[in-house]
């Protein structure tokens, strides 16, 4: 019999003391899998393990560093939105080289 686990199982298995033995036949769904082939994950992997001496990312570090990389996306955004602005209200000013003579 095949048991589905919520997400907030992911990691349990490196949970101190805990009986690995409850956990066997469970079929974790997840948003986030250490396996991915795909280029950010494989990227991601990495570089946690790197940072974590080797240690795998659950997807609960994978969310944390979705958090942080949306958070500097909408900075990067909104410094670039507000130096379009800068410029827009910039090029309104017409300098008239008789002011300056």
């Amino acid at each position: 019999m095949k048991i589905f686990g919520v997400d907030g199982m992911d990691g349990i298995l490196n949970v101190e003391n805990f009986d690995k033995s409850l956990a066997e036949g469970v079929m974790l769904l997840t948003p986030f899998s250490a396996t991915g082939e795909d280029e950010a994950t494989v990227k991601f992997v990495k570089a946690y393990g790197d940072a974590n001496n080797g240690e795998t990312p659950n997807q609960f570090a994978a969310d944390a560093y979705d958090v942080l990389y949306a958070m500097q996306a909408a900075k990067m955004m909104l410094a670039s939105h507000q130096i379009c602005q800068i410029r827009h209200q910039c090029s309104n000013v017409c300098f008239h080289a008789e002011y300056y003579s």
